[in-house]
């Protein structure tokens, strides 16, 4: 349940890990993850991928549906380039992709927990 920084591709933030950390108002290096299903295998995903991020504390929802991108579907490797006013506010953040399949069913990853994002003034 990787998440890293697009430059490094390093795991740096799992649900129980630390934050993978971004400066307020930085708009790179992208997000990058791996999903995978419940049974610890890439997941498969045909659709669309969308990432979701809301506050920790007030849960005020900052990003309710940026589009991803699929990099790699062997590896269910997805990438979310930040947008403007995506890190204009310095906050601890919990974020997932939802992906919606051919059929409409919707299926959040990291399938339990999320992933922690910290922007730092």
């Amino acid at each position: 349940m990787g998440l890293s920084a697009d430059r490094s591709r390093n795991a740096v933030s799992t649900p129980q890990g630390e934050p993978l950390s971004i400066k307020v108002g930085n708009t790179g290096p992208s997000l990058v993850a791996n999903l995978f299903a419940p049974d610890g295998t890439p997941a498969s995903l045909p659709g669309t991928i969308t990432f979701r991020m809301r506050e920790v504390f007030t849960r005020v929802v900052k990003i309710a549906a940026g589009p991803a991108t699929l990099q790699d579907p062997s590896t269910a490797s997805v990438r979310y380039d930040w947008q403007a006013g995506d890190t204009d506010v310095g906050a601890e953040y919990e974020a997932w992709f939802d992906h919606t399949d051919l059929s409409g069913r919707v299926e959040s990853y990291p399938t339990q927990g999320a992933y922690r994002v910290r922007v730092e003034p």
